[in-house]
């Protein structure tokens, strides 16, 4: 059960049906062709591309390798890829999730789009360490998969790790943003875990002010939020 359309005042964290390590390889296969529809008409590639690029340029268009925490189903990392390779741009991209199911479907996906050098491995965010090699951690839609004690152990870990840039897409918690999910998950899928998480994931959802809160104690305060399409933010920090 969610809290509903009219539970949004507060947050409330229930775990989701794609977070259960149990989960049916085949149906945990359909789930994830489904955030990748909703990741498309979100235009979630193209928010972090227009923050990869205006890093690119901070950093003087010098070679970036870049990791996508939390990667799901590699979707993002792959058209990242692509348009890095046609617009002939020396960027390259890695994908990590705590999956393992994720991970070997992510790189299923990218053999059979020929993806040469693109790679995704397997890596807990609030346990491991970020590999030091990365100039830039992007991160789209796992924030609200957080206690509050795990978000701020996640911020603490972007802080304490080398990277150079931290860009993060999440939803906003709202009423427009509910029947959003309600409405755009029924339309885009017949998964039945999407279904019931796109709206568990809302409920969840952190508000700007309370992310805001979290990266001020654990470290970034000069972390900029913005809003985007559809019902999302995005954070930025990029090391002074």
């Amino acid at each position: 059960m969610t809290a509903g359309l009219f539970g949004l005042k507060k947050r409330v964290l229930t775990p989701e049906l794609m977070d259960d390590p149990a989960l049916d390889a085949a149906v945990h296969a359909q789930a994830l062709r489904g955030l990748e529809k909703i990741n498309t008409v979100s235009f979630s590639a193209q928010t972090l591309w227009s923050a990869i690029q205006r890093f690119y340029k901070d950093s003087g268009k010098k070679p970036l390798r870049i990791l996508d925490i939390a990667c799901g189903a590699g979707d993002m990392v792959l058209k990242l890829a692509v348009r890095a390779r046609r617009e002939n741009l020396p960027l390259s991209f890695e994908g990590c999730d705590f999956n393992p199911q994720a991970v070997a479907y992510a790189q299923t996906r990218a053999a059979a789009a020929g993806a040469v050098g693109v790679n995704f491995f397997v890596l807990d965010a609030l346990r491991d360490v970020i590999p030091a090699r990365f100039d830039m951690v992007i991160n789209s839609l796992f924030l609200h998969h957080l206690s509050e004690a795990q978000a701020l152990l996640f911020f603490k870990t972007l802080a304490r790790s080398q990277t150079r840039c931290i860009v993060i897409s999440d939803l906003r918690r709202s009423r427009r943003g509910w029947l959003l999910a309600f409405l755009g998950s029924r339309l885009l899928t017949r998964s039945h875990v999407v279904h019931v998480d796109a709206l568990l994931s809302v409920e969840a959802a952190w508000t700007p002010e309370e992310i805001s809160a979290l990266t001020r104690v654990a470290g970034l305060p000069s972390a900029q939020i913005t809003f985007v399409w559809p019902m999302r933010y995005l954070l930025t920090w990029q090391n002074p």
